[in-house]
């Protein structure tokens, strides 16, 4: 049995597509344009980003705990490290480098592998969160708040949160954006599903830095 990778436990994409679309309202108050229009601005930048660093840590339901941090490099490479458990299956610590099609993964041992499946390059993909930029759009502004203006690590950022119930469950996403580059530099998710009246949850943070730095370079290692 093939050991299970630290990619096929990141469950962010699949629980970010049960958030609903919604239509448009009166818009909420915030700090120039209106905490709608400052999100989709915020995310969309973070996705035409020439570079970025991260780090992520998910913890939920099932045993879900997952630490990994990484870098990305337009248009799509990355390179991440860490390791996560699901339902007592744990993947080990490991590095993955991805560079279009090819996906290559380090085991525990220290030896490199090309992956053949789709499913790994799939969940890395789902970092960049572009779905962020389809839910924001569509959501209404009353459902968007601007929560303040917070220092984030030394950097001065507004926050704001989003929040929608589905069935019952709380589905809330917070964004922390840079006051002078407007970049999103923290997210905070939590996503809730009912599963044959089972309540699965996931908390998702994600901290950003480093925005397109030269210093990020992601070659195949074999």
């Amino acid at each position: 049995m093939k050991t299970p990778t630290i990619a096929g436990f990141l469950l962010l994409g699949g629980f970010c597509v049960m958030f609903p679309a919604c239509g448009k309202s009166a818009p909420s108050q915030g700090p120039g344009a209106s905490p709608r229009e400052a999100l989709i601005k915020a995310v969309s930048a973070m996705y035409d980003a020439k570079s970025y660093r991260f780090k992520l840590v998910q913890t939920g339901s099932m045993g879900l705990d997952l630490g990994m941090e990484g870098e990305y490099a337009a248009p799509d490479r990355y390179r991440t490290i860490g390791e996560g458990s699901l339902d007592g299956s744990g993947s080990g610590r490991q590095e993955i480098v991805a560079i279009g099609e090819q996906t290559f993964v380090k085991s525990p041992l220290g030896k490199w592998e090309r992956m053949e499946s789709k499913r790994q390059r799939t969940s890395l993909d789902s970092l960049r969160d572009r779905i962020l930029v389809v839910r924001f759009t569509n959501a209404k502004d009353a459902d968007i708040r601007f929560i303040g203006k917070e220092d984030l690590d030394g950097r001065p950022v507004f926050v704001y949160e989003h929040s929608v119930p589905t069935s019952g469950v709380e589905n809330r996403i917070k964004v922390w954006v840079g006051v002078q580059d407007s970049f999103p530099y923290k997210t905070e998710m939590v996503v809730g599903l009912s599963l044959s009246g089972r309540i699965m949850r996931a908390t998702t943070t994600t901290t950003y830095s480093d925005y397109n730095a030269e210093s990020i370079r992601i070659v195949a290692p074999m």
